[in-house]
């Protein structure tokens, strides 16, 4: 039997070395150090407060009802299991919608962590908005950012429900238009409960608005602190105020000078247009670029409308003894409108001397009473 060479040894050694350290090492996988419960929003899904709108078990919804200064803003979506691809990346996906509306939610989750932890939180969205809606929708058509659809995540370090508590460390908001984005943010737990939120909203309506969600998760460790791992939370959620519609000029047409936080989108809805009319008519590519004051063609001039004159005719009078006088009476109407009430006549009233000509009785009849 030949003697184990130095190769031999050195090799044995080696081996042991590794398994020596991968038993040391604990055995993790990302299921395992995900701390949400359904991290992946998977099925079984359950109502919540109507038939047409479900989320994942082991989550919360909260629906934003206010402001509501249009009819189209903040609704609320339907939510159902999305099944197919390519909105979803494991199993199913989360698809809250609202046509032709907006809509401000956010799903969330409380979930027990070590006290002083840092966890970081995270989660992938696909946004799908497209349609103007003053136009025929069409299926399959491409988004775009007009209606600045926009997902983000955050924690609560405390551990409360509320998505507007101003405790809530807020990642960046992230557009991921028609493919799948991420957003991550880390904290520092202050207690034994921490709560993750996912966020998203719009700020105009399209004929088709959709929101995928898939593979949150939470997890201990991270940068910790009180800001969003990528650029700062901005202060305020961004917000087009309303455009008010500018008089018609002399000729009937009608332009809009930019103001500060006009869009396309916004101007077009003030005037009852569409996106598409007000991009064609001011020869504009790119409808996210336009400059204050700026004037845009709303409406073209109008062609003057053609006055109607009446025709009169006037008839020659009639030579005396031509023909025998006519007397004309309006004929009473046949119902008498709400409100309004007829004069009785007496009922004792005198009648006609057997001298009066017709005529008189008849102006007896309209002034009801004679002999006056």
């Amino acid at each position: 039997m030949r003697p184990i060479g130095r190769w031999g040894l050195f090799i044995g050694c080696l081996i042991a070395a590794m398994l020596l350290i991968s038993f040391s090492l604990p055995i993790t996988t990302s299921a395992q150090d995900n701390l949400l419960t359904n991290g992946n929003l998977e099925e079984p899904y359950s109502g919540r407060g109507r038939a047409d709108l479900n989320i994942p078990n082991g989550w919360n919804i909260w629906v934003a009802s206010s402001p509501q200064t249009e009819v189209w803003m903040n609704l609320t979506p339907a939510g159902f299991p999305h099944r197919t691809a390519p909105e979803l990346r494991n199993g199913v996906s989360l698809n809250l919608s609202k046509g032709f509306g907006t809509f401000t939610i956010a799903i969330y989750q409380q979930v027990s962590v070590p006290e002083g932890s840092n966890v970081t939180g995270s989660a992938f969205a696909w946004i799908h908005t497209c349609g103007d809606p003053g136009e025929e929708p069409t299926e399959g058509c491409d988004s775009s950012a007009g209606a600045n659809g926009r997902m983000r995540v955050g924690i609560d370090p405390n551990g409360g429900t509320d998505p507007n508590d101003s405790d809530i460390i807020w990642s960046s908001f992230v557009q991921p238009l028609d493919d799948w984005g991420q957003a991550s943010v880390g904290a520092t737990a202050t207690g034994g409960t921490v709560t993750l939120f996912i966020y998203s909203t719009q700020d105009a309506p399209r004929a088709f608005n959709n929101l995928y969600l898939d593979e949150a998760s939470l997890t201990i460790g991270g940068t910790g602190g009180g800001t969003a791992q990528a650029t700062p939370v901005p202060t305020a959620i961004p917000f087009v105020p309303f455009v008010s519609p500018q008089d018609e000029e002399d000729d009937g047409s009608i332009l809009h000078t930019v103001r500060p936080g006009d869009t396309i989108d916004s101007i077009a809805f003030a005037y009852g247009v569409t996106r598409t009319q007000i991009l064609e008519l001011n020869g504009i590519s790119d409808g996210r670029i336009i400059q204050i004051g700026q004037e845009l063609q709303i409406r073209g001039a109008q062609e003057p409308e053609e006055e109607v004159v009446e025709e009169t005719s006037v008839e020659e009078p009639a030579d005396e003894g031509d023909t025998e006088e006519v007397v004309a009476f309006d004929e009473p109407p046949a119902e008498q409108p709400t409100g309004a009430t007829l004069e009785e006549i007496p009922a004792d009233a005198a009648p006609a001397s057997v001298g009066q000509t017709w005529l008189e009785s008849l102006q007896c009849t309209l002034l009801l009473r004679c002999g006056v």
